[in-house]
């Protein structure tokens, strides 16, 4: 995943303008809400205990793609995370962020995960997700430097990479399909925002 961060802004910012999303501005809280939204959508998944199949998925071929992944993927903890994901994407493409990559603070964060938050319950690692989200908005209204947010979002989405490796799920994978799924879709995906 890490390697595709590129690639995944583009198509998640380039996906929402087409569908309209950004035919109106949105304030930074409007669109930080609809992150946090897709995080507890992940713990409603991960309540009921909805996972998705890739296997199944993968060997359902001949059914066409938005069929299968709704039968196999769509609402289950992986996709809900991926949609964490491409929701930051969005943003970082909205906002101009690019989220940092420097090894040694990776290093950092990946101890960090396994020696604080890879002990956690779900509830407890989305929450942790949430906190490393919140400041976000008030940096980004108090016009922080680009610099600070690039830090922000790159460590939001390390977390999020270790936090699927924790779970034992390929994230790129995830939001690959999704992604996918999504350019498929309708206006605003038939929602009002």
């Amino acid at each position: 995943m890490i390697t595709k961060i590129d690639e995944f802004i583009k198509r998640a910012y380039n996906t929402a303008c087409s569908h309209g999303f950004h035919d109106e501005k949105t304030s930074v809280e409007h669109q930080m809400m609809l992150v946090i939204s897709e995080v507890g959508e992940a713990v409603e998944a991960d309540r009921k205990n909805i996972h998705a199949n890739p296997a199944g998925f993968e060997k359902c071929i001949g059914i066409e793609y938005g069929q299968r992944f709704k039968d196999y993927v769509k609402d289950s903890v992986e996709d809900e995370i991926a949609d964490v994901c491409i929701r930051l994407f969005d943003m970082c493409g909205y906002f101009g962020i690019k989220p940092w990559r420097a090894g040694e603070e990776v290093l950092t964060l990946r101890n960090d995960w396994e020696n604080e938050f890879g002990k956690m319950t779900f509830t407890e690692q989305a929450y942790a997700l949430v906190q490393l989200l919140a400041p976000c908005c008030s940096s980004m209204t108090n016009e922080l430097s680009k610099e600070a947010l690039n830090h922000i979002f790159g460590s939001v989405l390390f977390f999020i990479y270790y936090w699927s490796k924790n779970l034992g799920f390929d994230l790129a994978w995830h939001i690959e399909q999704k992604m996918k799924y999504n350019e498929s879709r309708g206006y605003k995906h038939g929602k009002k925002y």
